[in-house]
């Protein structure tokens, strides 16, 4: 049995999603708890502004189409030439003393639009910033125990959006968090609601949220939180890289995890997930409805190669939008039926401080840095923008090898690059449309804050 259901995304295009198989094992008990679950599935379509998924106990969750990663067991950086380059130009960079004076900020450092209906904290002067313990004891919420933080509906719609069997949902104490949150050791299914919760706690070598980082759980979903990032414009992107390596919400789980509605500012890298061994083929990725902006490295950095479906996200202004090369010139054989997938996604790029031949420059990388290890990609519905050659030369435009460009549900409206560089693109872009009127991209933008409230 396969569970169904169709909505209509940010695009507004009616879309068809199958999120669960059964195994034929368990068809016979489906209608009953079909019928259970149908409040639940309501509950989920009610919302819209991204996919819900809901499994039925006793099945085994599969996002279908999708198979297992293969990674390294300690964060790689995937090293491009720009980043050889930059290395051996460190003489001319900032010094380390230099770094930590600019990377606290200044009055000019940039604010994140607030998220819709925040229950946290503004960034107002007058807000108290809680530097709570990284690892306190969260807020756990059983809808009806008379003390709950969560209502009722709210806990059912978390479960809906982030399926599992019976998944305990958190909520750590909503506030401004100067240092990272990190909840090491998760339950199974476990459902981490972050509405509350606002970080400024980068720069920082580590990463604002962490999740799964001590022993990673079986399922686990981040849901919402904002995180403003505070780095000096000015610094260069070595200077991240070596001192400040870290992302806007790195996690870890086995079997699936998901990352949803996080909204994240001026941070090193975006989304960075981990599986927990080495080539462990273990886990596969869900992102969907998240806002990263002033990404000064990869928006995704995905080095471990875990398969999954990105969607209905903007991702507005990254250094590179999604990396898939393990660092240290490792490199394992991906399954050939593994696939990363980017669904109705906005992803552009823009220029920050790189250090070239021992000058300042300002430049970009591409929408994609790869390796032989990386996914097969397949693109459905997605507008990207490039403002100009990359720093790394002609090689770092090209997608991926092998990329699937489906747009079957969009005809009206393909797959697009937006290319600001002047003259033809210079790579291959897997047959995408190409076109050079900024309009295309801000009227994307503008549509998709609109429909999530920004």
């Amino acid at each position: 049995m396969t569970c169904v259901f169709l909505y209509r995304s940010a695009h507004s295009h009616i879309r068809r999603v199958t999120f669960w198989r059964m195994s034929p094992k368990h068809t016979s008990s489906a209608p009953r708890r079909g019928r259970r679950l149908l409040p639940v599935l309501i509950a989920a379509l009610v919302v819209g502004g991204g996919a819900a998924a809901v499994g039925l106990p006793g099945t085994t969750p599969t996002f279908v189409g999708l198979a297992a990663a293969a990674h390294a067991d300690h964060p790689p950086r995937g090293e491009d030439r720009a980043d050889r380059r930059e290395h051996r130009a460190n003489g001319s960079r900032a010094t380390a003393s230099s770094a930590r004076r600019h990377a606290t900020g200044s009055a000019s450092a940039r604010r994140l639009s607030p998220a819709p209906s925040p229950t946290g904290p503004t960034a107002s002067r007058s807000s108290t910033t809680r530097t709570p313990s990284a690892r306190e004891a969260p807020t756990r919420t059983t809808p009806g125990n008379g003390n709950d933080v969560l209502s009722a509906s709210k806990a059912t719609l978390l479960r809906a959006t982030c399926p599992g069997t019976g998944p305990a949902v958190i909520r750590p104490s909503a506030g401004t968090y100067s240092t990272q949150w990190e909840a090491a050791t998760p339950p199974d299914d476990a459902v981490y609601d972050l509405s509350g919760v606002r970080s400024t706690a980068y720069p920082s070598s580590q990463s604002p949220f962490a999740v799964g980082t001590g022993t990673p759980a079986l399922r686990t979903c981040v849901i919402g939180g904002t995180i403003q990032g505070r780095g000096d414009a000015s610094l260069t992107w070595t200077v991240l890289h070596d001192q400040y390596n870290a992302a806007c919400v790195r996690i870890i789980a086995r079997e699936w995890m998901q990352v949803s509605r996080l909204r994240c500012d001026n941070v090193e890298d975006g989304i960075r997930p981990l599986e927990s061994g080495v080539n462990a083929n273990n886990t596969q990725i869900r992102v969907s409805g998240t806002y990263l902006s002033h990404i000064r490295d990869d928006c995704m950095e995905n080095d471990y190669t875990i398969g999954g479906v990105v969607s209905d996200s903007l991702w507005e202004s990254c250094n590179t939008g999604v990396s898939e090369r393990p660092s240290g010139g490792r490199s394992w054989s991906t399954p050939a039926s593994e696939t990363l997938t980017l669904d109705h996604m906005l992803i552009g790029l823009y220029q920050t401080p790189h250090v070239e031949s021992g000058q300042t420059v300002m430049g970009e990388n591409g929408l994609f840095k790869w390796s032989s290890s990386g996914n097969r990609v397949v693109i459905k519905c997605s507008t990207f923008k490039v403002d100009s050659l990359s720093l790394n030369g002609r090689d770092a435009m090209s997608l991926p090898p092998g990329t699937v460009v489906d747009d079957s549900e969009c005809p009206g409206h393909p797959s697009t690059i937006v290319w600001l560089g002047g003259g033809a693109y210079p790579g291959s872009a897997a047959g995408i449309r190409i076109v050079s009127d900024p309009a295309v991209w801000n009227d994307a933008v503008s549509a998709w804050k609109t429909a999530h409230g920004f």
